[in-house]
């Protein structure tokens, strides 16, 4: 049977290598970072290299990917079959991802047109009220979210624990301010892609709201415990660095050579989080974890093994069995996301709760998440390929062309980055209740946003 493995790992790899060279093809044609790009090339390692990675370490290694007791990869002949028809359904979704984003259709609510091309002029001086507004909200929610430990410090001690209390045993009173806390991230984008200009006329004061929201931001994402949250967060100012200090973005090789070296650096780091985590903590290693740790690529693969896992289980239940639909449950759980959880109707579960029901058995353990495959597949069986992927590249593309004229300004700039980690996160990550909660923070800036452009506006009328 490892011969069929084998096979298995070759398709996964030969799709990878496909994915790998279209993109860089295209971003070598754009010239530019383009959001969709940062969605395929995850699309590249999730759906290519790391599955067939996977594949290959059991066939060479007789290695199983699995992280502690929660994740464990099945390989079974019926875990085999249906890691092959991921493969194919992957194929079909990344296809429909590029059907989706190639067509631009006008969104409308009666005569008014959605997501038209924004063309709006901003100061730096309206822009560096809005990032202090966006600081000081952040950090006002991350302070009283904190508060039921004392202070943040404290919380950071139990941020794990907090992270897997989805039915709040830990009374936290301010426990729905986690939400709006994130907007710290883009309060640091937004001093960050200004201070990195050469010419911005208040250099100094962009610097100090940086170091102050960069600090506030990493204090918020320890406190979230969330490995990939971090890298990202990090990764995306390294990249913003090499790639947009210069209103004129061109791509060379060196800069992709650079931001490969980029992606690896961060993928070590997601794999060492825990004990870097772990040490912030309690101020000194992890020795169980250390002691029974396996090398950097073992530990690595582990942490992505839940996707297959996800998979797989989303495929035995959907497509061999006749499992429940989960769509509707996916949209009134997104919706609810940003509310209170007493106002959210019981009869509906989130997609990722009850893939954890079916993986573990148990409705008490941590969250195991759905890639964009495994949650279209619970939303819609077999027909989620087809639709859920396309959806979303119809969402990308309209968000491409709204900032397609403007993104050289670094307030957009901020703001398209901001939005490029959302579609990043979705290809491993994808729940409509994950990316609602995701983009409140940005709906609560764009207000800021649309307040503070408006009031200067009135006031040079009235001048």
């Amino acid at each position: 049977m490892k011969s069929i493995w084998f096979m298995l790992g070759l398709l996964y790899f030969i799709s990878g290598c496909f994915y790998t060279y279209k993109e860089m093809k295209f971003i070598k044609w754009q010239k530019d970072l383009l959001l969709i790009s940062y969605a395929r090339l995850m699309y590249c390692f999730t759906f290519g290299f790391i599955p067939a990675s996977l594949c290959f370490m059991y066939v060479a290694l007789d290695i199983e990917v699995k992280l502690k007791t929660l994740v464990a990869v099945d390989y079974s002949y019926e875990g085999l079959i249906a890691l092959f028809l991921f493969w194919i359904l992957s194929v079909i979704g990344y296809t429909m991802l590029n059907i989706g984003y190639k067509k631009i259709y006008i969104l409308k609510y009666g005569n008014i047109k959605l997501l038209s091309k924004n063309n709006c002029q901003i100061t730096e001086l309206q822009s560096f009220t809005i990032a202090t507004i966006c600081l000081i909200i952040g950090s006002i929610c991350l302070y009283l979210w904190t508060l039921n430990e004392g202070n943040v410090f404290n919380f950071i001690v139990k941020a794990n624990w907090y992270r897997g209390d989805y039915s709040n045993a830990m009374n936290n009173t301010y426990a729905m301010l986690k939400v709006p806390s994130r907007i710290l991230e883009l309060s640091t984008f937004l001093f960050f892609f200004y201070f990195i200009q050469n010419n911005t006329k208040f250099k100094f004061l962009y610097l100090v709201g940086y170091i102050i929201s960069f600090s506030s931001a990493t204090l918020y994402l320890l406190c979230t415990d969330g490995r990939l949250d971090i890298a990202l967060f990090l990764g995306m100012q390294v990249i913003g660095f090499v790639l947009y200090r210069n209103k004129k973005v061109n791509i060379s090789k060196n800069k992709i050579y650079t931001i490969v070296i980029i992606a690896l650096l961060a993928l070590f780091l997601i794999s060492q989080l825990d004990d870097i985590t772990y040490y912030i903590r309690y101020g000194n290693k992890n020795l169980i974890e250390t002691s029974e740790s396996e090398n950097f690529y073992i530990t690595l693969m582990n942490e992505f093994g839940y996707i297959y896992e996800a998979g797989q289980m989303s495929i035995k239940t959907n497509i061999f069995d006749s499992g429940k639909w989960m769509l509707i449950d996916d949209i009134v759980r997104g919706f609810f996301s940003c509310f209170p959880s007493k106002f959210t109707p019981d009869e509906f579960e989130r997609v990722w709760r009850w893939n954890t029901y079916l993986c573990t058995g148990s409705r008490l353990s941590a969250t195991i998440p759905c890639d964009i495959i495994s949650e279209s597949i619970y939303d819609l069986s077999v027909l989620g390929p087809f639709v859920i992927p396309f959806l979303f590249g119809t969402i990308v593309r309209q968000v491409e062309v709204y900032f397609s004229d403007v993104k050289s300004r670094p307030f957009y700039r901020a703001c398209y980055i901001f939005l490029a980690l959302a579609f990043f996160r979705i290809i491993n990550y994808c729940e409509l209740y994950d990316f609602m909660r995701g983009m409140f923070s940005f709906c609560v800036m764009w207000i800021v946003y649309l307040f503070v452009v408006r009031l200067s506006l009135k006031n040079r009328m009235k001048g």
